[in-house]
């Protein structure tokens, strides 16, 4: 899964009590997509690229909305904490540059069985542009080189 929340629509522009309130339901929105996809593709394992981690950007700062979004996207979907997510996590996090990290992650969406991405042809989708950013270079880049090893197209997180 990739889920850019940078813009969030007006979210990240209110105070933090208005910005966890906004940000809740886009968590339960995007849980509820990933447990269908888990589903659909017959998959016990996920992996999360994200910055609503603290220290995924060095360029973009988080707010206590999004880790209180994202710990309620991983208290939802267990998958994102099995064994092996985690260690793939702490892997990755063990890399002290972000840009190093980035592509690590950006590999591991392109090669995936499945992606759900917040950029994809659902432009007109009320929660994708409450929730997220549709002009990530991050997603396109991985949308493209999906497409250029032949792997199946992103479907949309939000819908």
């Amino acid at each position: 899964m990739q889920w850019r929340s940078e813009d969030g629509g007006a979210i990240l522009n209110t105070n933090e009590t208005t910005a966890r309130a906004g940000f809740a339901p886009c968590a339960g929105w995007a849980a509820e997509r990933i447990l269908r996809a888990l589903r659909e593709h017959n998959l016990s394992t996920a992996f999360l690229a994200t910055d609503l981690r603290r220290g995924a950007s060095s360029t973009y700062g988080v707010s206590g909305a999004q880790e209180a979004a994202l710990a309620h996207l991983h208290a939802a979907v267990p998958a994102l904490g099995g064994p092996a997510a985690v260690r793939l996590r702490q892997l990755i996090d063990a890399i002290g540059d972000s840009g190093v990290r980035a592509g690590i992650e950006a590999a591991i969406c392109v090669r995936g069985t499945a992606l759900l991405s917040t950029a994809t042809v659902c432009r007109s989708c009320k929660r994708a542009l409450r929730c997220s950013k549709y002009g990530s270079a991050f997603a396109k880049y991985i949308l493209q080189r999906r497409q250029d090893f032949a792997m199946p197209p992103a479907q949309p997180l939000f819908t």
